[in-house]
């Protein structure tokens, strides 16, 4: 039960974490500001899986939730910044000048601009999420029972490997973002 909870703050957390990337993503397509907060997203996002790991200690089974929690969250967010920059490429500067003119702040021009053009993207993100985690805990499990070791680990070298692994999504989205700016340049 435990488990579930800890995977549902993870979930929800990944989501509004890569919603909020996605409107960087947007402020860095229309305005080519923002490269700091997709970064800062991405950094998040790398180490926020240790928010539910640590609402799971109660459980005794907290280093394999983390394990599966932290390597979920690392495969995905490389792929959530792929799979971002392509969708925020199609969602047309001229809906913030309207949204602007209708009165919306940035809430609003998230809410009613962005959201609506990148639902099926985070749908699509948290089923992987749910389906990556779940996977590997269970066979985490299994392998435990297998061999009867454990695998704890420090909150120090948790932080440690998981900004190691931050760094590769990092590289990604340097990658992914050269690649959305050369895009818009050339249909502009």
């Amino acid at each position: 039960m435990n488990f579930l909870i800890a995977l549902t703050v993870n979930l929800a957390g990944m989501l509004l974490i890569y919603s909020l990337m996605a409107f960087a993503l947007v402020r860095l397509s229309w305005h080519r500001r923002g490269i700091v907060a997709v970064l800062a997203t991405i950094v998040v996002a790398g180490q926020f899986w240790i928010v539910p790991t640590l609402l799971e200690r109660s459980l005794g089974d907290s280093a394999l939730v983390s394990h599966s929690l932290s390597f979920c969250n690392w495969l995905i967010s490389g792929f959530s910044v792929v799979v971002l920059c392509q969708a925020v490429r199609w969602i047309p500067r001229q809906l913030e000048d309207s949204a602007r003119l209708d009165g919306c702040d940035w809430f609003g021009i998230y809410w009613h601009v962005l959201l609506p053009f990148v639902r099926r993207e985070l749908l699509l993100i948290a089923f992987l999420t749910v389906l990556g985690t779940s996977i590997l805990l269970a066979g985490l499990l299994a392998l435990r029972n297998a061999s009867g070791f454990g695998l704890g680990l420090s909150l120090d070298l948790m932080m440690v490997a998981s900004l190691a692994a931050t760094l590769s999504v990092i590289v990604v989205f340097l990658f992914a973002k050269g690649s959305l700016l050369q895009r818009r340049e050339s249909a502009g």
